[in-house]
């Protein structure tokens, strides 16, 4: 996707532990993030680099990965987090997280060259929002109103399928005149358990 940027934020960099645990410690790095992102200009993910954390709660992925999700999506639009380098306890930690909350969330591991691979969604999503998920894999990228013909759903219902999938993290919405285009956040997409 020629449109958008990549950044890398190592979550180990800011913090001095590898245990990150609690709500007032996920809120603290939520700060620092809110920091280093800046203000993006273009569309750009953001990979929260969990490479060297061994454990992470929660209530701090609450504050910290959710909240900076939650942000970016009020105030900082053109950035979407996706957490990455997640090892097997965060993954499920963030999983239950994103079942317990009815949301999901996009992760991903990268290469030492900052390459995103096996990108997945993690957590839960309607049958709907799969429907909407999945038509957005095959095309690449699509408004409501193209989608509206592939299944007997009008373009509004469409429309609020993408929505709500933009609003996770999960699709990237594009403005281009008064239409908005969705494409996934990371090509190759899978939804997980």
């Amino acid at each position: 996707m020629s449109h958008v940027r990549y950044k890398n934020i190592c979550i180990r960099g800011i913090c001095d532990t590898n245990v990150l645990a609690g709500a007032t410690a996920g809120a603290q790095v939520l700060s620092r993030l809110i920091e280093l992102l800046g203000s993006p200009t273009q569309l750009t993910v953001v990979y929260l680099d969990f490479s060297a954390v061994d454990v992470a709660t929660s209530s701090f992925l609450r504050e910290c990965v959710v909240g900076f999700r939650n942000y970016c999506r009020r105030s900082r639009p053109e950035a979407y987090p996706v957490p990455a380098n997640l090892n097997s306890e965060v993954s499920e930690e963030l999983g239950d997280l994103m079942r317990s909350m009815n949301d999901a969330f996009v992760c991903c591991d990268l290469t030492n060259g900052g390459i995103a691979t096996d990108p997945i969604v993690l957590g839960r999503l309607d049958e709907k929002q799969l429907v909407a998920l999945n038509a957005i894999a095959e095309r690449g990228e699509a408004t409501a109103k193209e989608l509206r013909n592939t299944e007997d759903v009008g373009t509004t219902a469409w429309n609020n399928r993408l929505v709500s999938l933009a609003d996770k993290g999960l699709l990237i919405e594009r403005k281009i005149g008064r239409t908005n285009k969705y494409s996934l956040v990371l090509e190759g997409l899978n939804y997980g358990p």
